[in-house]
């Protein structure tokens, strides 16, 4: 079971019983916390998200990224961990989470907004508002 779906269970005694037992559960990892137990999907190849978001690097920072509601299980995170610290600076940033995401195909890529996102899923929600590239097959 993902600890998401334990935590949905854990949200309406706040955010900070939420973080102490998902602390606990990870103590052989702490600080860092791996990621495939938050996202529903593992980290990609190196290789694939090179390829996809070397396509983007140009474009961040301008109107090439749009504002999208996602599907927080279609969301693919790029690297293998998030930190615990990290996730309690982003506690009350809520849905809109400014992240910017990579679409290629059917899934979305995290460039920028792991922790973000993280919280989010730890928090239950079904989607996030985030800042979407969409790559366009050569």
């Amino acid at each position: 079971m993902k600890l998401s779906e334990i935590y949905k269970s854990i949200l309406l005694e706040g955010d900070k019983k939420m973080l102490k037992v998902l602390k606990n559960q990870n103590r052989s990892t702490l600080p860092k916390i791996p990621t495939d137990k938050i996202f529903f999907h593992n980290v990609p190849g190196v290789e694939h998200y090179h390829n996809i978001g070397k396509e983007a690097q140009p474009h961040i920072g301008t109107n090439a990224f749009k504002k999208e509601r996602v599907d927080v299980k279609m969301i693919i995170p790029t690297q293998k961990n998030v930190n615990i610290h990290n996730l309690k600076d982003v506690e009350d940033r809520g849905e809109n989470t400014g992240a910017e995401l990579i679409k290629d195909q059917q899934f979305y890529y995290v460039l920028d907004g792991h922790h973000r996102i993280a919280m989010e899923i730890l928090r239950g929600s079904d989607t996030v508002l985030a800042k979407v590239y969409t790559n366009t097959p050569s």
